[in-house]
């Protein structure tokens, strides 16, 4: 019928009999041919599922290969005080940037007013065995969920062949992540650092030689942040000299109002040092 002789070596009852036992030792979980152990056969999700993040990074919650059913979390946080609403965009991929990954849901979450910025947002994903996808964002004491489906539209060889350009462009995807994730905390650092730090105490506190430092440290980072395209180790080298001044700022501030030490003398209770903020959500 297909142009070969059929193999008849093995007789039909004992591979009959041979397959049933195979599946009774998985289902028991009995030694196979002396391997201790069940095999366990699972479906995962064929690639990561995640959200885009500041610097249009992607941020993968439920990453490929994980067994299903699964739910992962992630929090993120509110750029600024006020923020009218969140757009959560959910992509599928294995590439380091959205931009190229596979868009397939996006939803705005509006905000109450007065949020302050930093406000946590949690972003959890939940794959089901049917594939359905539910995503939901927490924020404020309110779920928002979409539902979808990973799956739809994309066959085995679009598959293989996102999977492909992932590790063919690796290298040059992970540099190019470092670089937008040093720049998104660049940005963050000097946006507190005009807004913020100059209404603090402990910087109306610091010392003329403090302030000074401070300034250096703020030109220094926005020089590096205007470098096209930036340098992402000097901009890093750049944000910790700032970080490290305002931690300085803060210490001096601290062993100020702590009383002076006596043999008797009671520590006085730790404070808070100043430090840099969290990277945002979109």
């Amino acid at each position: 019928m297909i142009g070969r002789k059929p193999n008849n070596s093995a007789h039909p009852k004992n591979s009959v009999a041979q397959g049933a036992c195979i599946q009774a030792a998985i289902l028991t979980g009995a030694p196979i041919n002396g391997h201790e152990g069940r095999v366990i056969l699972a479906d995962v999700t064929p690639l990561s599922l995640g959200i885009r993040s500041k610097g249009d990074v992607m941020t993968a919650i439920i990453k490929r290969n994980t067994a299903i059913p699964a739910a992962q979390e992630e929090v993120f946080v509110t750029a600024k005080d006020n923020q009218p609403n969140i757009e959560i965009i959910v992509f599928q991929g294995e590439r380091e940037l959205v931009t190229d990954n596979r868009k397939i849901a996006e939803f705005l979450v509006k905000l109450p007013p007065g949020t302050n910025a930093r406000t946590p947002v949690a972003i959890k994903m939940a794959l089901d065995a049917n594939g359905e996808l539910d995503a939901t964002a927490k924020v404020a004491g309110r779920d928002h969920t979409v539902r979808m489906n990973p799956a739809t539209g994309l066959s085995d060889a679009e598959i293989e062949n996102m999977i492909k350009r992932a590790e063919e462009n690796k290298a040059a995807d992970e540099a190019i992540r470092a670089r937008r994730i040093a720049e998104a905390q660049a940005d963050d650092l000097l946006k507190v650092a005009a807004e913020e730090d100059t209404k603090e105490d402990w910087f109306t506190a610091a010392s003329p030689d403090l302030k000074t430092a401070f300034e250096n440290a703020v030109k220094g980072l926005t020089a590096a942040r205007a470098v096209k395209p930036t340098v992402t180790d000097d901009l890093k080298a750049a944000t910790t000299v700032l970080s490290d001044i305002r931690s300085q700022m803060g210490q001096a501030f601290m062993n100020a109002a702590q009383p002076t030490e006596t043999a008797e003398a009671t520590p006085a209770p730790e404070q808070h040092i100043p430090a840099p903020p969290q990277s945002s959500a979109s």
